[in-house]
């Protein structure tokens, strides 16, 4: 069974690809053309529901990772009402129909997109990693509560001894008050730094359910 799939593109990227992305962006916004864009999405929910079906019958992945860029380097390339008018209602069908499937839906949505966090939990998306511009540790102490974000460990110098690995792992874990997704891609001492994670979200899981 494999761990995940790609959609490749969501939404308003398959909107660039009909109309470029300066057209794409106007149109979200142009009250001419919202209509439109409406009846597009609604049917590429329909497409995405399908397609996700299919997934599910043959390959039965943990998770869909669907691709769906929202910002640049410096911000998003719509506001956050935009994106709940216009985005959001269609990500939601996307993300129950993995639901309905025993699936969970990562987003994958590049830029310094902080302030459409809100949409994606009001999509009810499962997880995002966002990029380093994004203040992940001030996200997760604002939404770590109803959202779960992936957020990558510390850069751990090659040849650190144990105890020094397991501060690095008390400092992640003050970081990160909220339950959250590590990535281990590329980490030096990856076994060890996992493993002193693990004792001390024990620990710290065990007294608070006490």
């Amino acid at each position: 069974r494999p761990v995940s799939l790609w959609i490749l593109n969501g939404l308003f990227e398959r909107l660039i690809s009909f109309i470029d992305f300066e057209d794409a962006a106007t149109a979200l916004i142009d009250e001419d053309q919202q209509d439109a864009v409406h009846r597009l999405f609604d049917r590429l929910a329909d497409m995405y529901d399908e397609l996700i079906g299919i997934y599910h019958k043959y390959y039965d992945p943990y998770i869909i990772y669907f691709h769906d860029d929202w910002g640049s380097q410096r911000s998003p390339f719509f506001s956050l009402d935009t994106c709940m008018e216009m985005i959001v209602p269609y990500l939601k069908r996307v993300v129950d129909s993995c639901h309905r499937r025993g699936m969970r839906l990562e987003l994958h949505c590049c830029g310094q997109v902080e302030m459409l966090v809100p949409a994606m939990i009001a999509a009810d998306v499962d997880t995002w990693c966002g990029q380093p511009m994004n203040d992940r540790p001030k996200l997760v102490r604002e939404y770590g509560d109803r959202f779960v974000f992936g957020v990558p460990a510390p850069d751990i110098p090659e040849g650190a001894t144990d105890e020094e690995i397991y501060r690095f792992a008390e400092e992640f874990m003050e970081t990160y008050q909220h339950p959250v997704i590590l990535s281990m891609m590329g980490v030096k001492n990856a076994a060890a730094f996992r493993n002193a994670i693990y004792e001390l979200s024990r620990k710290r899981y065990d007294a608070e359910a006490k």
